[in-house]
């Protein structure tokens, strides 16, 4: 009996650790959702051609874990962060197909879900780039 309870207690121990290995995009993801609940200020960030472009410090992090490519990264969000998280994206695309995740898909050209605690995602593609807003709403 008792290494069973031992073997239970181990492993209730280690499931807050396994849960903060989250892949560098998805954590600063939550730092963006973190700054936005702690300053109340959206989270603004650009990725178009230029790269990713961020003022706040959480955004240049974000900006740093992102990568250039905004196709690739709209579906990397998605498949990685959103989806994994219970965070009921709602996702729109384009007829466009463009390369993103090793193979053809239809370009993301809106996407929203909720990043917990009340901070919400919103990622729209328009004139050659995306705009991404992590924000909380009054």
């Amino acid at each position: 009996m008792r290494p069973i309870l031992i073997a239970v207690v181990l492993a209730a121990a280690a499931t807050p650790a396994a849960a903060l290995d989250l892949p560098p995009l998805c954590q600063a993801m939550h730092g963006l959702a973190d700054a936005a609940r702690e300053s109340a200020k959206p989270q603004r960030i650009a990725i178009g051609p230029g790269g990713c472009v961020g003022e706040a410090p959480a955004a240049k992090a974000f900006c740093g874990a992102a990568g250039g490519d905004g196709d690739v990264l709209a579906w990397d969000i998605l498949r990685t962060c959103l989806n994994s998280l219970g965070a009921e994206p709602q996702v729109t695309t384009g007829a466009e197909a463009v390369t993103a995740v090793g193979r053809e898909r239809k370009r993301i050209t809106h996407m929203a879900a909720k990043l917990g605690r009340g901070v919400r995602l919103d990622l729209t593609y328009a004139a050659g780039r995306y705009d991404m807003v992590v924000w909380r709403p009054n």
